[in-house]
């Protein structure tokens, strides 16, 4: 099966101790149950809980599920005061029915022939792709403790693919080798090694996250100047009207006014023209949109465009001197290998140092475009932030100017009207 599987048992309703079905009495009874989840011969438990509506809250991840195992078992066990333990019931989930699409959510009974048994909540669907989209967060949460579930394996030395007779624990400070034997040297050489392979890996999806988040802050942040910006402009039309309203205050006042407004140009109405202010409203909400629409792909263009950019400078960055040096440096922390023939310590458990250099060497490689991504996002912001920051001194400015003349403008026809 291609996703894991996920049962979650929440909490119990109505749950007996095996006394009072024994007893027939359940006024006081006072029950203490837990779960146990079984699939094949794997198995999740649940601590013990006290009371008649438990909260179980047991959750078991199966990430592969074998062709002969057919279905979930989930029993609800009571523990007695003397730590006897008796099932109340057991429940099958069928394995099939999952996979087909359909997710079980809500009570299941824990006896199909005693409803006095209780009752438990269960929810069993797969971790897929759909999951996924509906729970970003949680699917991201699963993923870092399975990378950090894989890292402790791979470095446990049970299940890795390089075994070694056995890797210390880690030491503080310098290794000190004079007391060591030949091969507690090997392991430790081992050990760092792996250390180093598994930071590579970490570094390498941390900067992944890292470029996925400043791609998304960066969206944010241009749409924020797009909306100083777009405050800028009403203020601008803002002052278009004050100035209209001041030539008409001028024609009210007296006739030598009203003459010169005449024979002189409508400033205002010229301001209003050349911000697009005076479009009739239904010519103007289409006009927004087709402007919306091509800022839209613009930025999808830009985003393309950076991405293409970092790919390319990442790879140009890449001269031959700096490609010598990585090597030097690498030869000095390794020791001297060749790629094209590495040679494997027949019969003695140790690395093939050459593959494992080699696949640091390709995550050390592959963190070079998110880097030069960041880079590039890192200028974008500072740009971005820059001219947002003329925007905001220009708003200060037209705003103060605006509040002038609409307190100047009320005087005037406050005056008129007296």
């Amino acid at each position: 099966m291609k996703w894991p599987l996920r049962v979650l048992v929440e909490s119990g309703k109505d749950i007996p101790s095996w006394r009072a079905i024994q007893t027939k009495d359940f006024e006081d009874d006072r029950p203490t149950s837990l779960i146990v989840i079984r699939l094949g011969d794997r198995t999740e438990k649940s601590g013990n809980v006290r009371g008649k509506n438990p909260s179980y809250n047991l959750t078991a991840i199966f990430e592969q599920v074998e062709d002969n195992e057919k279905e979930i078992l989930i029993d609800v066990i009571d523990y007695g005061s003397t730590g006897v333990k008796n099932t109340l019931g057991t429940i099958s989930i069928s394995i099939d029915k999952v996979i087909g699409g359909s997710s079980i959510d809500g009570w299941m009974q824990v006896s199909s022939t005693d409803k006095k048994r209780g009752q438990v909540k269960i929810k069993v669907f797969l971790m897929d792709e759909k999951w996924e989209r509906e729970n970003p967060e949680e699917a991201k949460k699963w993923k870092l403790q399975r990378e950090d579930k894989e890292a402790e394996e791979w470095l446990g030395g049970n299940n890795r693919k390089y075994k070694t007779d056995s890797i210390p624990k880690a030491r503080d400070g310098p290794i000190d080798t004079t007391d060591m034997s030949t091969e507690e040297i090997e392991s430790e050489t081992d050990r760092l090694k792996y250390e180093a392979m598994a930071s590579t890996e970490r570094a390498k999806n941390k900067l992944e996250d890292a470029t996925a988040i400043g791609a998304d802050s960066s969206a944010k942040l241009e749409k924020q100047g797009e909306q100083l910006k777009e405050a800028n402009k009403q203020l601008d039309v803002m002052d278009a009207h004050l100035d209209n309203s001041k030539r008409k205050i001028r024609g009210i006042k007296s006739l030598g006014g009203a003459i010169k407004n005449k024979f002189s140009k409508n400033k205002g109405k010229e301001k209003l023209k050349g911000l697009g202010a005076d479009i009739p409203p239904e010519e103007k909400k289409i006009k927004e949109t087709k402007v919306k629409e091509e800022e839209i792909v613009a930025v999808e263009n830009r985003n393309r465009l950076a991405v293409w950019k970092g790919e390319s400078d990442a790879l140009n960055a890449a001269t031959a001197a700096e490609r010598e040096e990585d090597e030097a440096r690498r030869r000095e922390l390794f020791g001297d290998h060749t790629v094209s023939s590495p040679s494997v310590k027949k019969n003695s458990g140790r690395i093939e140092d050459d593959e494992l250099v080699l696949q640091m060497d390709k995550n050390i490689e592959s963190m070079a475009t998110p880097i030069a991504n960041l880079k590039k996002l890192a200028i974008s912001f500072g740009e971005e932030l820059d001219e947002q920051s003329k925007v905001i001194d220009e708003l200060s400015l037209k705003t103060d100017k605006n509040t002038i003349n609409v307190k100047k403008q009320t005087q005037q026809i406050q005056k008129e009207l007296k």
